[in-house]
């Protein structure tokens, strides 16, 4: 089992194999779990516990999408002003586009926080791959199928020391259907 959570290890308590737990959250994968200790009551051939919760520090996730956001500095105060953080230990993950950095105001972030006993804020980054349409694409209108994989090629610089190959092997499956 694991030494930081509360468990019976032996279901059929003959004999009860107890963890208490620790009595304090140590990290976030431990944000949702009960803390508290086990109360046992010993006589002669016979064990009684009972889990005993403890009122501990709350660890609080907030995890905000703000790529598709209008207005991400108001859409990420909203979130947090959703939690419930007083004397919480909390950690901001918020994901956005390059170009909406300069619509954040950290120190207003910073102030939205302030209420939590300690904080982290994480910022990531979304990457948005370049991806150009082709204006001849349309109803009634096809694109051949190694000018539409060549142009998807250009924009996948991922791609680009095998993209000879793989046009190379789609001309060679096309001849071979035809």
């Amino acid at each position: 089992g694991h030494i930081h959570q509360h468990q019976n290890l032996n279901h059929s308590n003959d004999p009860p194999v107890i963890y208490p737990g620790s009595i304090e959250r140590v990290d976030f994968s431990e944000e949702k779990e009960d803390k508290g200790y086990v109360m046992i009551e010993l006589s002669k051939g016979h064990v009684q516990w009972e889990f005993c919760p403890l009122s501990v520090r709350p660890f609080r996730t907030i995890e905000v999408n703000l790529a598709e956001a209008d207005d991400p500095q108001s859409t990420l105060l909203n979130a947090i002003g959703n939690e419930i953080i007083k004397n919480a230990i909390v950690r901001l993950i918020y994901k956005l586009r390059s170009e909406q950095l300069d619509l954040i105001d950290n120190s207003a972030i910073h102030e939205s926080l302030r209420a939590a006993h300690h904080y982290t804020i994480r910022p990531e980054l979304v990457s948005q791959l370049a991806r150009p349409r082709l204006p001849e694409l349309g109803i009634g209108n096809s694109i051949d199928p190694i000018d539409a994989l060549s142009t998807y090629l250009e924009n996948r610089q991922d791609l680009r020391d095998i993209a000879a190959d793989m046009l190379e092997a789609a001309e060679c499956l096309l001849e071979k259907n035809r």
